[in-house]
């Protein structure tokens, strides 16, 4: 069996080119409560920033209510569990995709 060699010299990251998330470009974002460390992480890493520093970011609700704000146009972005059977109910009601 091959053993891994450490490489010479380590691996480099470069951003690639294209579109960056900014303050400004950053979609309104909403989800359930349990999902509020993962977006602030997500943040923190997009803006190099700390918690403290991004947590205007991430006002989340709960997961039922994220998805009523959604259908409704107050938030763009939504990072939640599944939602239940009233929600997807509205949702057809409603005809969103």
């Amino acid at each position: 069996m091959p053993t891994l060699q450490p490489s010479a010299s380590p691996a480099t990251y470069s951003e690639p080119e294209g579109f960056h998330f900014t303050r400004d470009n950053f979609p309104a974002i909403d989800g359930s409560t349990a999902a509020v460390p993962m977006a602030e992480n997500v943040c923190m890493e997009l803006f190099d920033e700390t918690r403290e520093e991004v947590s205007d970011l991430v006002h989340f609700t709960k997961t039922t209510h994220s998805y009523y704000v959604l259908m409704n146009g107050f938030t763009e972005l939504l990072i939640s569990g599944e939602c239940n059977d009233e929600v997807l109910a509205e949702r057809e009601r409603l005809g969103f995709e």
